[in-house]
């Protein structure tokens, strides 16, 4: 029963609260829902005492979750926002989430984790983002969140690749 007093709230109007609350969240970092089960994700790893083991158990814990492309928000004529998901993840996204959750010690340590996995020195631009996987990983060695693995038989190699022409260059050195 609605009271005589206040203002009745239509189907509509209430729709068009819903909504804003929506917006709103898509538009922060974390939803609700995602802060909730990457929080408990963060928790319950906290049992296990490497990396290693922690990102085995979150990953075993999101396999299944929907592969979507283009997961980011941004691009050279369009601004960066800082996307934070656990509905959809491309390949990087998932590792990164992973990465970040198994090192964060709570949640609102795991925001600003990703930010320096995903991004050279954390900074939220499109030019900024770690966009081939050569360039994340020497970021994120460069950053201490990873270390260089030399493996028995490796050969170095000394290229450039550049694909987008608003990162500068056209082709393979």
């Amino acid at each position: 029963m609605i009271p005589k007093s206040g203002p009745a709230v239509s189907r509509r109007m209430m729709l068009q609260i819903l909504a804003g609350g929506a917006a709103l969240a898509a538009g922060s970092g974390l939803s609700l829902a995602s802060e909730a089960r990457i929080g408990r994700l963060i928790g319950e790893a906290k049992a296990w005492p490497t990396i290693a083991q922690r990102m085995d158990f979150i990953s075993r814990a999101l396999r299944g979750t929907t592969y979507q492309e283009y997961t980011l928000i941004g691009g050279p004529r369009r601004p960066e926002r800082f996307v934070v998901r656990d509905d959809a993840f491309d390949c990087v996204t998932f590792c990164e989430t992973v990465l970040a959750a198994a090192i964060a010690h709570d949640i609102g340590e795991f925001e600003q984790v990703l930010r320096t996995i995903r991004y050279h020195n954390g900074i939220v631009t499109w030019r900024e983002r770690n966009h081939y996987f050569f360039e994340w990983g020497q970021h994120n060695i460069e950053n201490k969140t990873c270390r260089a693995v030399v493996m028995d038989g490796a050969v170095e190699l000394d290229k450039t690749v550049y694909w987008h022409r608003e990162l500068g260059g056209g082709g393979l050195r």
